[in-house]
Formats: structure tokens, C-alpha cells, sequence
């Protein structure tokens, strides 16, 4: 009986119901070393069995901490099986992790999700209970991906109970609900001590419940450690904290075990497996002698030890039993142990290496090398918690002080990667005082510049930079030297850069392109410095882009390629890396990918195509942890979603991107300067649709004032078909013609194809210069070389302005002609709202993640295809659409493309 606990025990039961149910739940239970969490998970854990539901476990053992997934792979063993309905992907990802298969990289997020596939998978022929024993001993990936889990059960027949000391954060990050687990009152402690012991003599009786405090492992320990020590006042004494004199009875009752028992309980306390076989075969080198399943029976017999006869494994009945052990052996004896352990693992590198670590009693290269090997292989696998910890240890057992320091920084990029900056600067901050090379100083200032609190600030800082990348780069290290210019361009073009600072990257980056065959360069000069370098970069950019260059170099080139005024090369550039980075599963190199396609169709003016794109890329943002990503997504959806006609929805979206600037982490400056640049761009389409062209112009004209904090020469060309029509509109024609003014001079220097078009829309609507616009044929309305058919929306809104100025002349056939010219366009764009104020869809009841499943699924795609894309489960995908359909009136898939089609042409009417 769990005495004290029915209260808890009904909640966790009532719990497991509605996981029967498919309401999936998570909680944390939590409470001091001996309160019984254990017991009531073992509780849990029969109702869920009578209930009829699967029961996947883990508990986290102390020595497995460094371990990459091994409370992942402990949790998953019984259902691994069912790895294969995963698809190739995820089931290669998983199975990677784990360690079950090669592989060269596994993405954390994609193993996660692979996760909670298999266990959604599995839920679905029977419904499942996932519960972790003491969490705060699981591996910090394994935690991780334990709170992914949780977050994410929804709707789902899953449910995942966590048990973790109080003095233990492990699971705060997932912000679950917690049961508390304090002492047992006095009548349920007095209840339990008599129970198990009815003979107990009243005075012991009475100082073991004083003693205990409504503990219940102290309960039914220390009258065993009495009877052990034979007199009450030397067995307990009062100067000990409790844990410590639970572990001085749990070591007394060690003692009296014979040598080699002892010596195969010390194997198994300091061993990071479980298998008996192998306990027994490094027990009986430490012991001398055989060491045998008769010692492990003496053992088991004395309560130390369970042994599990299907698995042939052992483990400790709690963890204040290994400690104990561990505490009371002989740091020789210790050593022993370890040296035999590193000795019969030779074929488990990892698990080997952290065995010569634990023995070695001075710095040892040999031994830090291998640590720093086993983090390499933790990385590749997406176990980057467990990658830093082997760093981290490597560095103490280095004895070249500048070799550690390396290691540090090591470290520090791993926990970059991990999105840890806070853990990462502190790590940047010990390389510091370690003798530094040339190389390492400068990774330093770079990690910095890049992550540090003040990074993003300053044109000092920005020569500072492009001095840091030269250094790197006649020190003898070109690709950090181009990695720094990288960085540094991409902050020249979104920070309005002072131009003499802008140009000194641009002529470092030159002098290295002279020297280095690197892609990135180009890039480079196009960010720095697009009005100078624009027309080079453009004709570089053409003859690369047929290149096949990796994903990162594709993102970064089409970054180039939109700053230097050529969206529509952006966008073909990133139609395939998309495309194969989903088939890859990147989900952070994707979500960047699908920020960058998103503005380059929203500035081509293609909504249809850059909403999805906006709304996965805001999704994956969240799974990836980049809220300025997320921000910067948002803001293309709101400009999407404006030119739909969802005034509301475009509002609402601005209003998320805005809600980014009280909450910037890492590179403060720069994410506020271009969340500010791209909310002014959303809000000005947003005003525009609402016929509000004042409120567009105040918006769109902070991007071109010097003294706003939105100011940015080089984004003033994005917006200037929507400035140029706020101010027509508003009639303040005159409000504009400084900036023509400038832009005409620079598009004379840059000759950017976006700029361009933009003049040329300026001019015909400025000067009301429509006579001779054609309406069919080849598109037309600006220079002969210029590409038109590159800018759809800008052609259909000056076919629209036409429209107005021939109905004005009187002229209906020719006011007829643009205007149904226009609207074809507009149509095949979704940017309807040009046409007439939108109406309410029914597609707006929707949420934005049924809304996407829906246009998946109307596409075609398979629930399986659809979850891929999402980052979500098959039956996640199921659940969706089983609120879709009500919604939109529809009984089945086949219904829904006519459905939203309906929609759309509701809101074009």
C-alpha cells in the first residue's frame, strides 16, 4: 500500500484513463531523495498495466550520464521493432542516434521528431505510458528530448510521467505541470513502520519515525541499519543529514557481504552498463578469483541489488545504494575497477574513454584526445549536451594549457549549435584565460562579435570585424577568415552600415577572393556592398547558381542575390535546396532556407507561393529555437496575408513579429534593426489593403529616414511600390520625390533589376503616364533590357493604376482591358485584396497548422508526406483533418481543393 499517497496516486491514474482515452498528458512528479516518487511510479505503472496500456520506462542512473540517448535507447528497446514504419529518414535518424546504425550527421530536431513518431506509432495499436525514473541522472540529451516529447503530446493516446529530485531544474524548461511529493504524515508514517516491522521495540520505534520525518525509504531502511548496527546510538547518529545515514546503513549492509560479492556490487556501482555478464567478467579481474551468479544471489538476497533474469541485468534498488558503495570503496580500489572496465570495452571507444578518464589520476593527452573524439561522435549523432560534457572533461585532463583552451572553444561552438549562448559565452570566457594561438584569439573575438551581448553594434565594431577576418586569414585560416566577412556582411546590410565601413569588409573580402577560391565571397561584396559590387555579383551569381553548391552556400548566395536587387534568382536558387532539405530532414538549415524564399516571393510579389513557405518557416523556427527567424517569417506572412485581403490575419501576424523585440536574445542590435525594417514593410501592405494610404505612407517612409531606427538604404527599394502608391493614393506625391531622387542616382551605380522596376513603376504613376502601356503580349512598362516578367505584382498594380486613369479619360474599352489584365494576374498571385476589400473566408476559422495540413492535403500528400513536411506525426496529421473537414463543410479529402478554391473566390468577389 502506498501509505499518504491515494490522493496522488488517483491523479496519476486518472491521468493514465484519459491517455485511453487519446488525451495525452504530461507531469512531473518531483520530491526529496526517499519520498517515494519511485513507489508511486511503480503504481502508476500497474493501473496503466490493468488499463490495458503499453508502458515504455527509463531511469537515470548516475554513471550513464555521458552516455549519448542511453536513457533514450533504455526507453525505446521493447518498440524499436516498429522503427521501420518511420519511413528511411526518421527510422535512419533514430536508429542513428541510438547508436544502432551508422550514420554521418543526425539533426537533434529530426531525431526527436523521429521520437515521437515511433512512440505515437506505437500508441496507436495500444495506448501508451512513458515514465522516467530519477531524470536528474538521465543524459542531458535523452532530457531533451523527453521534454520534446511531453510538449508535444496534444491530442495523442500518450502519456509521460517524470520523476526528479526537488533540488534538480532537469525538467523546468518544459514547463509541465508538477505533483509535489512531501513527507508522510505522522499516522501514515507510524502506519507503514508498524506494518513492516509489527516487532519493532517502542523506543526504536520512536526515534526511527523521529529520525525519518515521514520519510518513507528512511522508514523501512533504518530499522534494517539498526538491527545491522546493534546498538541505536553508534548506528545512527544525530550530526548526519538523512541521505547520508541512509547511506551509511546501505554501505554497512555492503560490508557484510564476502570479498567477491563486494567486489561485483563495486563493479556494478562504478560499471556505465548493466549486463551481468560483463560485471561479473571485470569483477572476477578485480577480485583475483571467478566471480559468479552465487556472489549476485548474496546481493540480491541483502536487498542491494534487482536482477532481471530476462535481460540478464542488474540494477541498484536506489540510487543512495550505488552511492553508497561508491563512497565507502578505496579510491584504489576504484581505479581498479575502472582500469579493467576501459580495458574490456576496447571495442566501445566512447564508453572506454570515460573509464580512462575516471582512472586517471594526472593530465593525460591520450585520454583527452579519446574524450574529444567520443564528443565528435556524440555531435554526429545530435547528442550535443553530451559532446560538451566529454569537452569539458577533455580539458581538465589536457596538459597543454593552449591545446585546452582549443577545447573550450570547441565546446563553446557545440553549445552555439544547441542554442545555449548563455552556457557557450561562459565556455568562451574560460578559453580566455588559457594561453591562446593566433588561430584561437581570434575565434575568440569572433564567437563575440557573433554571440556576445553587445554584439551587432557600432561601425568601430564593424571595422573590428573585417580586422579580425584579415587576421584570420594571413594567419592561416581562410575559412574562419570568409566565415567572419560572412557574418559581418550580413550585419553591413541589415544595420545601414556606415558605407566607408561597408566598403573596408567589401575590400578585405576582394583581397581574400584574390587569393581563395571561395563561393561565399561574392556573396560577400553583394551584402557589404550591393550599390558597388551589384552588377559584378549579379553576373557571378548567374554563372554559380547552375553550380550544385551545398544548402548553406545556396542560402547565402540567395541572400546576395535578393540584396543586390534579383529576388527572382533567390527564389529559383532556392526552390531545390528547399526542396532536398526537406527530403533531408534540416530543419534548422531549412527553416533559414524558407525565411529567404518567403521575402524573395513576397518582392517578386508571388503571395500564393510564399505564404505556406511563411507559415512553415515560422513553424520550424519554433522547433528549431530562432525566434528572429520566426519574427522575420511572420512579418512576410502578415505582407502575404494583406494582399490576400485577411486584414485581421495581417495584423495579427505584425503584431507577432512585433511582440520579437522584447524578447531579443543574442545580437540584440541587429535582430531589432531588421524585425523594425521588415514590420514596417507589413504594416504599410497591411494600411494599403485597408485603404488607410496616410497610415502606409507613415510606415513605409520611416525605412528611408536617416534618424528612424528602421532606416535602411538598402530596404527602401523592397517597399518602394507600396511607398509610391501611399503616396499617390494620399495625394502627397511630393512626400516621395527625395527618395526617387536618391534611388535614381544609385540604381545609375548598381543597376539592380528590383530598383529598376521599382523606378519604373515610380515614373508611369508619378507622372500619370499610361497612354502608351501595353496591355497583352509580352509584359512592358519600363526599359527594354529589364526583365518584366521577373515582376508580375508590380505590372498588375500599374495595370490597375491604368485602369483608374482610362476610366478617368473616359476611355472604357482601354479601362476594361488593363483592369481585366490586372485581375488575371492579381488572381494567379493570391493578391486579390487589389481588387476589393476581402470578405471573411471560411478557411479563417481554421488555425494556421490545420490551414497548412489542408492545403497540403488538397495537394495531395499523404498524412505520412504531410507530418515530413511539418514536423509532425501521421496521426497528428489524422487529428487535423478530422477538424478541418466540419469546418470548411466537407466530408473527404477530395472535397477540400474545391473548398478553399471557393474560399479564395469568396474573397476576390
Amino acid at each position: 500500500m502506498l501509505f499518504g499517497r491515494g490522493d496522488q496516486l488517483d491523479l496519476l491514474a486518472g491521468m493514465v484513463d484519459g491517455v485511453r482515452a487519446g488525451r495525452g498528458r504530461a507531469v512531473v512528479v518531483r520530491g526529496a531523495a526517499g519520498v517515494g516518487k519511485s513507489a508511486l511510479l511503480t503504481a502508476a505503472r500497474a493501473h496503466a498495466d490493468t488499463a490495458g496500456v503499453q508502458i515504455l520506462s527509463c531511469a537515470g542512473v548516475r554513471s550513464e550520464t555521458h552516455l549519448p540517448f542511453a536513457g533514450l535507447l533504455q526507453l525505446l528497446r521493447p518498440v524499436l521493432g516498429a522503427a521501420d514504419r518511420l519511413g528511411t529518414l526518421r527510422g535512419t535518424a533514430l536508429l542513428g542516434g541510438l547508436g544502432l546504425r551508422e550514420v554521418t550527421v543526425t539533426e537533434p530536431l529530426v531525431l526527436a521528431t523521429a521520437v515521437v513518431d515511433l512512440i505515437v506509432a506505437v500508441a496507436g495499436d495500444r495506448p501508451a505510458l512513458v515514465v522516467a525514473d530519477d531524470v536528474q541522472w538521465l543524459d542531458r540529451s535523452s532530457v531533451d528530448v523527453l521534454g520534446f516529447l511531453a510538449r508535444r503530446l496534444g491530442d495523442q493516446p500518450v502519456g509521460l510521467i517524470a520523476a526528479v529530485r526537488d533540488d534538480d531544474d532537469v525538467m523546468s524548461a518544459a514547463d509541465l505541470p508538477e505533483l509535489r511529493l512531501g513527507p508522510l504524515s505522522a499516522p501514515d508514517a507510524e502506519a507503514l513502520l508498524t506494518g513492516r516491522f509489527p516487532d519493532l521495540p517502542a523506543d526504536v520505534r520512536d526515534r526511527v519515525l523521529d529520525e525519518a520525518d515521514g520519510n518513507p525509504l528512511a522508514l523501512l531502511e533504518l530499522p534494517l541499519a539498526i538491527a545491522s548496527a546493534g546498538s541505536l546510538p553508534h548506528g545512527l547518529p544525530r550530526v548526519l543529514p538523512l541521505t547520508d545515514r541512509l547511506e551509511r546503513a546501505f554501505a554497512a549492509r555492503a560490508g557484510e557481504l564476502p570479498p567477491a560479492a563486494r567486489a561485483a556490487l563495486l563493479t556494478a556501482a562504478l560499471d556505465d552498463g548493466d549486463q551481468i555478464g560483463e560485471i561479473l567478467a571485470a569483477a572476477s579481474v578485480v577480485h583475483g578469483e571467478p566471480v559468479t551468479m552465487a556472489e549476485v544471489g548474496l546481493i540480491v538476497r541483502a536487498g542491494l541489488m534487482d536482477a532481471d533474469e530476462a535481460t540478464l541485468s542488474l540494477r541498484f534498488r536506489h540510487p543512495l545504494v550505488r552511492s553508497a558503495v561508491h563512497q565507502t570503496a578505496g579510491i584504489a580500489e576504484r581505479h581498479a575497477v575502472h582500469t579493467t572496465l576501459a580495458g574490456l570495452l576496447a571495442g566501445n571507444p566512447d564508453r572506454a574513454a570515460w573509464h580512462r578518464a575516471a582512472c586517471s589520476v594526472a593530465p593525460d593527452e591520450g585520454v583527452a584526445l579519446a574524450l574529444e573524439q567520443a564528443a565528435g561522435r556524440a555531435r554526429a549523432r545530435g547528442a550535443l549536451a553530451t559532446a560538451v560534457t566529454a569537452l569539458e572533461r577533455a580539458v581538465r585532463l589536457t596538459p597543454d594549457r593552449q591545446r585546452a583552451g582549443g577545447r573550450l572553444l570547441m565546446a563553446a561552438d557545440t553549445e552555439f549549435e544547441g542554442g545555449r549562448n548563455v552556457a557557450a559565452l561562459r565556455l568562451v570566457d574560460e578559453a580566455e584565460r588559457h594561453p591562446l594561438g593566433v588561430i584561437d584569439r581570434n575565434r575568440v573575438r569572433w564567437l563575440r562579435e557573433v554571440y556576445g551581448d553587445d554584439a551587432w553594434t557600432g561601425t568601430d565594431s564593424i571595422y573590428l570585424f573585417a580586422d579580425t577576418a584579415e587576421r584570420m586569414w594571413r594567419d592561416g585560416d581562410p575559412e574562419r577568415a570568409v566565415s567572419a566577412l560572412v557574418l559581418v556582411s550580413i550585419r553591413c546590410y541589415w544595420t545601414a552600415a556606415d558605407p566607408a565601413a561597408s566598403a573596408r569588409v567589401a575590400a578585405v573580402a576582394a583581397d581574400i577572393g584574390d587569393q581563395v577560391d571561395d563561393v561565399r565571397i561574392p556573396a560577400v561584396l553583394g551584402l557589404a556592398a550591393p550599390v558597388d559590387h551589384g552588377v559584378e555579383v549579379r553576373a557571378r551569381m548567374r554563372r554559380l547558381a547552375d553550380q550544385g553548391l551545398s544548402a548553406r552556400d545556396s542560402c547565402l548566395l540567395a541572400a546576395a542575390a535578393t540584396a543586390v536587387g534579383d529576388p527572382a534568382l533567390a527564389t529559383r536558387m532556392l526552390d531545390d535546396v528547399v526542396s532536398g532539405l526537406r527530403d533531408e530532414g534540416r530543419a534548422g538549415r531549412l527553416t533559414e532556407a524558407l525565411v529567404q524564399q518567403t521575402w524573395a516571393d513576397v518582392l517578386i510579389g508571388a503571395s500564393a507561393k510564399a505564404l505556406p513557405a511563411a507559415r512553415d518557416a515560422a513553424q520550424g523556427a519554433v522547433l528549431v529555437g530562432r525566434p528572429r527567424w520566426g519574427a522575420a517569417a511572420d512579418a512576410a506572412h502578415a505582407v502575404c496575408l494583406a494582399r490576400a485581403g485577411d486584414l485581421a490575419g495581417a495584423a495579427a501576424m505584425a503584431d507577432r513579429a512585433e511582440r520579437y523585440f522584447s524578447s531579443t536574445g543574442a545580437s540584440p542590435m541587429l535582430a531589432l534593426v531588421q524585425l523594425v525594417q521588415l514590420v514596417q514593410l507589413a504594416r504599410g501592405a497591411a494600411s494599403l489593403a485597408a485603404g488607410r494610404p496616410a497610415e502606409a505612407l507613415t510606415h513605409l517612409l520611416r525605412i528611408s529616414d536617416p534618424s528612424d531606427v528602421a532606416h535602411n538604404p538598402h530596404l527602401t527599394e523592397w517597399g518602394l511600390v507600396d511607398l509610391v502608391e501611399a503616396a499617390v493614393l494620399g495625394n502627397r506625391p511630393q512626400a516621395v520625390s527625395e527618395v526617387i531622387a536618391s534611388l535614381t542616382a544609385q540604381v545609375a551605380v548598381s543597376g539592380s533589376p528590383m530598383l529598376r522596376a521599382g523606378l519604373a513603376f515610380a515614373r508611369r504613376v508619378l507622372d500619370q503616364d499610361f497612354a502608351d502601356l501595353e496591355f497583352s503580349g509580352p509584359p512592358s512598362f519600363g526599359p527594354s533590357d529589364l526583365c518584366l516578367a521577373d515582376w508580375p505584382l508590380t505590372r498588375a498594380r500599374l495595370l490597375l493604376a491604368a485602369s483608374t486613369w482610362h476610366r478617368r479619360q473616359r476611355r472604357v474599352a482601354a479601362a476594361r482591358d488593363a483592369r481585366s489584365a490586372a485581375e488575371q494576374i492579381f488572381t494567379a498571385l493570391g493578391a486579390t485584396a487589389f481588387l476589393s476589400p476581402a470578405r471573411p473566408r471560411r478557411a479563417g476559422d481554421l488555425t494556421d497548422q490545420e490551414l497548412q495540413v489542408a492545403e497540403l492535403a488538397a495537394a495531395g500528400h499523404s498524412n505520412r508526406a504531410i507530418g515530413e513536411r511539418l514536423f509532425m506525426s501521421p496521426r497528428t496529421v489524422s487529428t487535423h483533418l478530422y477538424r478541418v473537414f466540419p469546418k470548411l463543410g466537407v466530408t473527404s479529402r477530395a472535397d477540400l481543393t474545391a473548398a478553399l478554391s471557393d474560399d479564395v473566390d469568396d474573397a476576390a468577389r
